[in-house]
């Protein structure tokens, strides 16, 4: 496992450098995530209520020294992708 220089292993080396830089973006973090998940196929509906909610996690934290907004933002976008109704796969 990738190890963080001051934190040790890495829990988040799964999730590529520019998937965390497209946390600024919400819009454009969704539509990668989407097309890269699912090959596009969650609605639009579902996507803008997606990028809604992203826009209300902040970058920063000046109360929290660890808190990293970019990572937060990208788990939060893998989560609802893989997870939204448009996805789900009934048996």
């Amino acid at each position: 496992m990738k190890q963080n220089s001051n934190k040790g292993p890495d829990r988040y080396a799964f999730l590529k450098r520019e998937e965390v830089e497209l946390a600024r973006e919400p819009q454009a973090l969704v539509d990668y995530l989407d097309l890269l998940l699912t090959q596009g196929t969650t609605s639009d509906a579902i996507k803008e209520d997606i990028v809604e909610r992203i826009r209300m996690i902040p970058l920063t934290k000046e109360e929290e020294e660890n808190y990293d907004g970019p990572v937060v933002r990208t788990q939060v976008v893998l989560l609802a992708i893989m997870t939204n109704q448009d996805n789900m796969v009934q048996q």
